[in-house]
C-alpha cells in the first residue's frame, strides 16, 4: 500500500496531465494565482467597489491577461 513517502512512478503512454517541463509554469502556480485574485476579488464585488483594481493589486493587468493564456494551455479538454 503507498505511504506519504511512496515514489508513484507512472507509464510513459499514460493518458494523464501535462508532464512538466524545466521552465513551463506549473498547475499549482496557477491554481494559487486563481486563489489570490478570486479573494482580492471578494470585497470589492459585494460592497460595490473596483473589481478591476482588486486584480491590478495582486498583478498588473498585463501579467493577469498573460497568466490567463497559460492557464488555458495547461487545461485539458474537457470529457464529456
Amino acid at each position: 500500500m503507498p505511504t506519504l513517502t511512496t515514489r508513484v512512478e507512472t507509464p510513459k503512454n499514460a493518458d494523464c496531465a501535462i508532464a512538466p517541463e524545466e521552465g513551463t509554469p506549473s498547475i499549482n502556480e496557477k491554481v494559487r494565482l486563481y486563489a489570490r485574485v478570486g479573494q482580492a476579488l471578494i470585497e470589492p464585488r459585494s460592497s460595490g467597489g473596483d473589481v478591476f483594481a482588486a486584480i491590478e493589486a495582486v498583478l498588473p493587468w498585463p501579467k493577469f491577461k498573460s497568466t490567463v493564456a497559460e492557464a488555458q494551455t495547461l487545461a485539458q479538454p474537457e470529457r464529456i
